[in-house]
C-alpha cells in the first residue's frame, strides 16, 4: 500500500488502459494485439533484473500498453457495443478515483531533486536533495551503473550526505568505490 502512496503520479496514467483497450479491441486485429502485448511484456522485463529505462516514463508506457492489450481481449468477449463501453467507461471513471486519490496523496509526501549529476564511464553518480513533507530535507548521493546496453541502469547504492567539512571524497562502502566530487572522477577501493 506505501508503494501506491509513494508512486501515485507515475500509477495515474494507468486509470485510462480501458478505454485504449476498448480502442485496441476495435481497431486492431487479435493477432496485432498478441504481439503487441508481448512486445510489452518484453520490454517490461528488465524490472526483474534490477535495472531501470533511462527515461523514466517507459515503464508506465510499457504497462499501459499491457494492460490495455489485456483488457481488449476482456472487450472482445463482451458482445454489444453499448456494454463495451459502458464497461471501460465504468472501470476509467473507477481506477481514476482510486488512483486519483493516491496521486493526490503522494502530492503531500514531499519530493526529491537532483541537485548534480556527474557521468562517468560505466557509472552515474547524483546528488540528490529527498525533501519530506516537513522537516529538513535528507541529502544523499546516489551512484547507479549502466547496463551493457546503455538504455538500461542499475541504481548500485545511496549514501547520505554527512559532510560539514566539504571534503572532496564521497565513499560508497558496500560497493567498494570512491567517487572524488571535486574533479568529478570515480576509482575502486583495494
Amino acid at each position: 500500500m506505501i508503494w501506491f502512496w509513494e508512486h501515485g503520479n507515475e500509477l495515474f496514467i494507468l486509470f485510462a488502459f480501458p478505454l485504449l483497450g476498448l480502442g485496441l479491441d476495435s481497431w486492431i486485429s487479435n493477432r496485432k494485439t498478441i504481439t503487441l502485448l508481448i512486445s510489452s511484456l518484453i520490454l517490461l522485463s528488465p524490472i526483474l533484473t534490477g535495472y531501470s529505462y533511462i527515461i523514466s516514463w517507459f515503464f508506465q508506457f510499457f504497462g499501459l500498453v499491457g494492460l490495455s492489450c489485456l483488457y481488449s481481449f476482456y472487450s472482445r468477449q463482451i458482445e454489444m457495443r453499448v456494454a463495451k463501453v459502458r464497461s471501460s467507461l465504468l472501470l476509467s471513471g473507477l481506477l481514476f478515483l482510486i488512483l486519483g486519490w493516491f496521486s493526490f496523496m503522494d502530492s503531500f509526501s514531499g519530493f526529491q531533486k537532483v541537485e548534480n549529476v556527474w557521468n562517468l564511464d560505466d557509472y552515474k553518480v547524483e546528488y540528490v536533495r529527498d525533501q519530506g513533507f516537513a522537516g529538513e530535507p535528507l541529502l544523499k548521493y546516489e551512484l547507479s551503473e549502466y547496463g551493457l546496453i546503455p538504455l538500461f541502469i542499475k541504481r548500485i547504492e545511496t549514501v547520505q550526505d554527512y559532510d560539514t567539512t566539504q571534503s572532496c571524497n564521497v565513499t560508497f562502502e558496500d560497493s567498494k568505490m570512491v567517487f572524488n566530487k571535486c574533479d568529478g572522477t570515480i576509482m575502486q577501493l583495494q
